[in-house]
């Protein structure tokens, strides 16, 4: 017999914790005519999380010049925003592959399915950008070279695939070419994407868009952030230009924000340059319109999935008197999910809260047959952060003595 003791077991699990998403994942697809290094070949992903590791691994100031691409600047302009630390995906590309050909996931090289597979499904912000080969000519009828918009096209289609298994991201374009007419370029907005966008502007007069800087700001920034917010500072460019080397000026950028594409921009007595807004290719009456309403509601249905796939083929009690759900089961759904939404989006000012009542963000109809139907439906509400996208001050002078 052994001697007299107490035994205190720790237990696990009580407290139902959540699990914390990687929201800000990003992976960038950039142009070469070279292997960056014998361990690093043209399309092949690497993971990266400084710009130190890129470098060694060849990818350096020399392989842009080298390769006439920007291949390596684009990467710097994402550490620069984002910082070491930050996880970044890469592939280089040949520069005879077209954006619309890298975006296919149908296509020959599917390049931005594939790195999106090299990533486990992890990327949430995908960037294509391009340098032509020398024998390259663009076609032109919507006012940009054509490969644009067909990249979207493609994008889109993969993106709402790998949303349907539960690998959302959002989609970035370089606008290339750009050709200097508002009147001919193609509206945006009327294309029905919203989980793709396409960058106008950047900091040279070669025709390339600043990819690299937007996902180095939006891989930095929590899913809801405006990555035109001007407390965050100004872009990190001396000058800015759009894609058909004109200068970028207030005037123009609100034209071609109003046409849906995103662009730098001006304000009166500040210096440096910011993002405007953040727009997808969609009209204005969708939800998803902007790119942060699509992270915080593509975050939103991750935490549903991860909260709710454990409790598949789980036994459900039933209410022997009605032959519904028990109101303690009902309770323990809607439980699950507040929890999870409220500590890993509604404490991090994400969201506002949820869109039922008492700022709950589930509501369950207890009088579903699931004996019947063998399905439980939870209903999600979220109610969203709001933006300050206009400020009005009413001035004027007050006399006193009146």
């Amino acid at each position: 017999m052994s001697l007299p003791q107490v035994i205190i077991n720790i237990t696990n699990g009580g407290l139902g914790g959540v699990v914390a998403l990687a929201d800000g994942i990003a992976g960038l697809i950039v142009s070469g005519d070279a292997n960056p290094s014998a361990e690093w070949t043209l399309g092949t992903a690497k993971q990266f999380f400084s710009i130190d590791e890129v470098k060694d691994a060849g990818l350096n100031p020399a392989y842009d010049t080298a390769n006439t691409t920007n291949a390596y600047k684009h990467v710097a302009d994402f550490f620069t925003v984002a910082g070491d630390g930050a996880e970044l995906w890469v592939m280089v590309v040949p520069k005879t592959e077209t954006m619309e050909d890298i975006a296919d996931a149908t296509s020959d090289n599917a390049f931005a399915k594939e790195l999106i597979d090299a990533s486990g499904g992890t990327i949430r912000l995908l960037g294509i950008t391009r340098v032509p080969d020398a024998a390259y000519v663009a076609t032109v009828l919507k006012g940009i070279d054509d490969d644009v918009i067909a990249a979207l096209t493609k994008l889109e289609a993969l993106a709402d695939s790998k949303a349907a298994v539960m690998e959302p991201f959002i989609g970035i374009v370089e606008g290339r070419d750009y050709q200097g007419v508002s009147g001919d370029l193609e509206d945006l907005k009327g294309l029905g994407f919203n989980r793709v966008g396409a960058v106008i502007c950047g900091d040279e007069t070669d025709g390339s868009a600043a990819v690299g800087l937007l996902l180095g700001r939006l891989a930095s920034d929590p899913v809801m952030r405006k990555p035109g917010r001007v407390k965050t500072g100004a872009i990190p460019v001396v000058n800015a230009f759009f894609t058909d080397g004109t200068p970028v000026s207030r005037g123009i950028a609100d034209t071609l924000d109003t046409l849906g594409w995103i662009v730098m921009t001006t304000y009166p007595q500040r210096s440096g340059f910011y993002w405007g807004i953040d727009n997808t290719c969609s009209a204005a009456d969708d939800d998803f319109s902007t790119i942060v309403n699509r992270r915080v509601i593509d975050k939103a249905m991750l935490i549903a999935y991860n909260t709710y796939v454990t409790e598949l083929m789980d036994e459900i009690e039933i209410d022997p008197e009605t032959g519904r759900i028990a109101a303690g089961k009902v309770a323990y759904y809607q439980g699950k999910i507040d929890n999870a939404l409220a500590l890993l989006m509604q404490a991090g000012g994400e969201v506002s809260g949820g869109g039922y009542e008492g700022g709950k963000f589930a509501y369950i109809n207890p009088a579903q047959n699931v004996l019947s139907t063998g399905k439980v439906v939870i209903n999600l509400k979220i109610v969203p952060v709001g933006y300050s996208k206009t400020i009005e001050v009413n001035l004027g002078f007050s006399n006193p003595a009146a």
